[in-house]
Parts: C-alpha cells; sequence; structure tokens
C-alpha cells in the first residue's frame, strides 16, 4: 500500500500579450512542456526518487517517494489567442504523490511534500512563455 496526494493546476498554456512580442513564435509542445514540468520539480526536490508522467501500466516498482506528472484536460483558451493564430490552451495538470507506507508518520509527510509542491507550482512558468500555474487543489 502506498500513500498519495494529488495536487491539480489549471495553467494557460499561451504567450504573454505584449505588444512587442506579437509576432513572436511561442509555439510549445506538449512534449516540450511536460519536460519542463518534470525537469523542474526534479531539480527543486532533489529527495525524490522519481519523477515522471504518469503511466497507470509503468508506474508500479518504481522508486519512492515519487512524483506523477499528467495533463488531465485541455480546453480552448480564447482569450488568450497571442495574436499569431497558433491557439492559446489552458490545461489541468495533476502531479501525483507517492511516498512508501512505512515511511515514518506517513500522513504528515505526504501533506508536508504536498503543501511545498503546492508552493513551488503556484505562479510557475516552467522557463517557458506561457502564463503561471495557478494552484487549485491538493486532496
Amino acid at each position: 500500500m502506498k500513500k498519495h496526494a494529488q495536487i491539480s493546476t489549471g495553467r494557460r498554456h499561451h504567450k504573454q500579450n505584449d505588444d512587442h512580442m506579437t509576432n513572436a513564435n511561442t509555439e510549445i509542445t506538449i512534449d516540450q512542456l511536460q519536460t519542463a514540468i518534470t525537469t523542474k520539480i526534479a531539480a527543486q526536490f532533489p529527495d525524490l526518487k522519481t519523477v515522471a508522467l504518469y503511466d497507470e501500466d509503468d508506474r508500479d516498482g518504481k522508486p519512492l517517494p515519487a512524483v506523477f506528472v499528467e495533463i488531465e484536460d485541455f480546453e480552448a483558451y480564447p482569450d488568450g489567442d497571442p495574436g499569431t493564430e497558433q491557439t492559446a490552451v489552458q490545461l489541468r495538470i495533476s502531479a501525483r504523490i507517492v511516498i512508501g507506507f512505512r515511511t515514518a508518520k506517513a500522513k504528515t509527510e505526504i501533506r508536508r511534500l504536498a503543501a511545498a509542491m503546492a508552493h513551488f507550482v503556484n505562479l510557475n512558468r516552467w522557463g517557458l512563455p506561457v502564463s503561471p500555474a495557478e494552484f487549485l487543489v491538493a486532496g
């Protein structure tokens, strides 16, 4: 048995609407975004033994503690049109935090890690030309 927490963020994936950047290429692929997020989380939380994309078929046996990142869904974000004929979308991304059930004070530890993750995620741009992430909920 493993203890886990889930962090969800809302995120607008578009260029900021600055006049001097109207013609800038702000294309970002899903792969680039996922790589940036997992890389930044791994760097911020070096005690995590696994930071990876969530894969239901390949999560067992991964070293713990772990964070699994998943894009849950996305929708059009017409208010964020960068004026570059690119499609602006708003993403909902989850970070599932998993620790071993034998971890000392597991409930306290998972809450501590979830709070630290929420603080780190909120307003983070992941080094990309996107709007800042908005922390939504931990549960």
